[in-house]
C-alpha cells in the first residue's frame, strides 16, 4: 500500500489527503482513532508531506513564476473555501451547466455574506454530529471525506490554473466518491433487506437504469467539448 501511494503521489499530488482519509475510515470502523491507527499512518503522512512540498515548489517556481495567481488574504481564502465545497457538492449531485473555466467569484471580507457558505457548512456538520443515531454519522463521514480530499484545491495553496478559475470539475475526482457512497448507502437503507432479496422491486431497477442512462448520455455529450482546443474554448 505504501508503494502504491508513492506511485500515486508521483502521478498526481491530488492523492495527498489519503493519510487523513485513512484515519477518517478508521474512525468510521472503530468509532475512534486508535494509537495503532496513528502509527500505521505515519509513513503515509511523511510521503504526503515530502512529495506535496516538492509539488508546491514546482508550482511556485516553475508553473507560476512571477505571475500573481491570487492576491487574497487568509480570511478571503477562508471565505472562498465554504463556497467551493458547496459548489462541488452541488455539481456532484446535479452536474448541469458545466464549464471548463468557471468565473472567479469575489470574496471581499467587508461583505459579511461571503462567510455564509462556510458557516452553513459548519452548521450542517454540527447537525450531523447531533443526529448521530439517525444517519448523521454516515453523513458526517461523507462530508469529512469530501472536505479533506478537496483540501489541496480549496485555495490555501496557489495553483496556476486559479489565475482563471478557483474551481474546476476535475478537482473533485476523489471527493465525489464520498457523495456517491453516501447516496448508495442511503438507497440501501431506504429499501428494506427483505424487499431487496426477495421481491426486487421493478421500480427501483427501472429508476437505476434511467439514472445510469441519463448520466451516461450526459458524459457522452460532455466529451465532445474536449474534442480539440477550438471546441473547448468555444
Amino acid at each position: 500500500s505504501i508503494a502504491a501511494f508513492v506511485a500515486a503521489m508521483l502521478s498526481k499530488t491530488g492523492a495527498a489527503p489519503l493519510p487523513a482519509v485513512l484515519l477518517i475510515c478508521c474512525w468510521w470502523r472503530h468509532g475512534s482513532i486508535r494509537r495503532l491507527d496513528m502509527l500505521r499512518s505515519v509513513p503515509f503522512f511523511v510521503i504526503s508531506v515530502v512529495t506535496g512540498l516538492v509539488q508546491i515548489w514546482f508550482q511556485t517556481h516553475r508553473a507560476i513564476g512571477e505571475h500573481i495567481v491570487r492576491d487574497e488574504q487568509f480570511l478571503q481564502r477562508l471565505a472562498g473555501t465554504g463556497r467551493a465545497v458547496w459548489f462541488y457538492l452541488f455539481k456532484a449531485v446535479l452536474p448541469v451547466n458545466l464549464s471548463f473555466v468557471y468565473p472567479r467569484w469575489h470574496t471581499a471580507v467587508g461583505d459579511w455574506h461571503v462567510f455564509v457558505p462556510g458557516i452553513a457548512l459548519v452548521l450542517v456538520a454540527a447537525l450531523c454530529w447531533f443526529g448521530w443515531r439517525y444517519g448523521g454519522r454516515a453523513a458526517l463521514f461523507a462530508l469529512a471525506y469530501v472536505v479533506v480530499t478537496l483540501g489541496p484545491v480549496l485555495g490555501f495553496v496557489d495553483i496556476y490554473f486559479m489565475r482563471y478559475s478557483y474551481v474546476a470539475d476535475h478537482y473533485q475526482y476523489f471527493s465525489i466518491i464520498g457523495v456517491l457512497a453516501l447516496v448508495v448507502a442511503a438507497c440501501r437503507w431506504v429499501v428494506p433487506g427483505q424487499v431487496r432479496v426477495r421481491k426486487r422491486p421493478k421500480g427501483a431497477a427501472i429508476l437505476t437504469v434511467l439514472v445510469v442512462l441519463s448520466l451516461s448520455l450526459g458524459t457522452w455529450g460532455r466529451c465532445h467539448v474536449y474534442k480539440n482546443s477550438e471546441t473547448l474554448w468555444r
